[in-house]
């Protein structure tokens, strides 16, 4: 289910909906999702309400289909979410692969789900765009020749310094224990994202979203 005027229209326009919802009548906007819609609903404002995840729902909702994929759709850059509990930050990481233009997306089993009502509107509707496979166990990965790339701020390679060969995958782990020792013992790699603040620490989607982002600056040509 997706929310809200913008987020149904651009989906929209390469999706079909398969049921719109609507809780008002006579708007000009509403005449072209029909037309892109198997089927139209009007509910009363108090239903739509109770329906909806948001405070303030804008009164429009829709089901798209969800894409179906395989690993030869995932390519040779991929973002690997270890157990993410927070829909708002698996709807970032997201949202930032699709961004990069290469990247795509693996969950492991007890992550999040990427069509999370939260978690679509999070990621601006990348969660149905970007090819992606869930609850996939990341020693997968290396069986399918990724080099693996284990986020930290604990020790591991300074992220300005590291060298990405493809095929590889960027690990990044949950938002309170980071990723655990066995996956962090057996990558290929640590990657330790540099902070003027010894301390300190990053929110998991901005330490995913800052790795992704020096991968795609590298394959740029950029050093």
């Amino acid at each position: 289910m997706v929310e809200g005027w913008k987020q149904v229209s651009d989906l929209s326009r390469t999706l079909e909906i398969e049921i719109l919802l609507y809780s008002q009548d006579g708007d000009a906007r509403l005449s072209q999702l029909r037309r892109r819609s198997r089927q139209s609903l009007q509910l009363s404002k108090p239903l739509f309400k109770s329906l909806s995840s948001v405070q303030n729902p804008q009164g429009v909702a829709a089901f798209f289909p969800k894409r179906k994929w395989n690993w030869f759709d995932l390519g040779p850059h991929i973002l690997y979410a270890h157990e993410i509990q927070d829909p708002g930050n698996l709807g970032t990481l997201l949202r930032t692969a699709e961004s990069t233009g290469q990247f795509t997306l693996v969950t492991s089993p007890g992550c999040a789900s990427c069509y999370g009502s939260k978690t679509v509107r999070a990621s601006v509707g990348a969660a149905l765009r970007l090819p992606l496979l869930e609850r996939i166990p990341w020693t997968s990965l290396r069986s399918r020749g990724y080099r693996l790339w284990a986020t930290t701020h604990l020790g591991g390679t300074s992220l300005f310094q590291a060298r990405f060969r493809p095929p590889l995958a960027v690990l990044v782990g949950n938002e309170g224990n980071g990723l655990p020792s066995r996956i962090l013992e057996e990558a290929d790699h640590r990657l330790r994202i540099p902070m003027g603040f010894a301390e300190g620490s990053l929110n998991a989607a901005v330490a995913g979203s800052l790795a992704l982002y020096e991968v795609f600056r590298r394959e740029q040509g950029h050093e």
